[in-house]
């Protein structure tokens, strides 16, 4: 399998907040990574510093900048979201034609 490049756009990250969604999408983004996959997290301010490298998970907290936000989805391969940011997500998705 070719080495993918996937972006999680959520509102929480594990670490921070600890609810079921936020370490399930933790568990799984260590797992795509140690399977040698890439990783990149859009998130609020309040989950990680931007740019923060967090076991090979590479945090974007500028998530006011919509130049910023479509880079990370020009650059990941799919995109995964959760219940919260449904919506802003579709929308981008479908502007950039990414997975989803």
């Amino acid at each position: 399998m070719s080495k993918k490049k996937l972006l999680f756009h959520v509102d929480a990250w594990a670490g921070v907040a600890n609810a079921g969604s936020e370490r399930y999408a933790d568990t799984i983004a260590r797992h795509l990574i140690a399977n040698g996959h890439e990783v990149h997290v859009l998130t609020n301010p309040t989950m990680a510093k931007n740019g923060e490298n967090r076991n090979g998970i590479i945090f974007n907290t500028n998530i006011l900048d919509e130049i910023n936000i479509a880079r990370e989805y020009m650059w990941a391969d799919f995109i995964v979201t959760q219940i919260a940011f449904t919506p802003r997500v579709l929308m981008y998705t479908r502007e950039l034609q990414k997975p989803l």
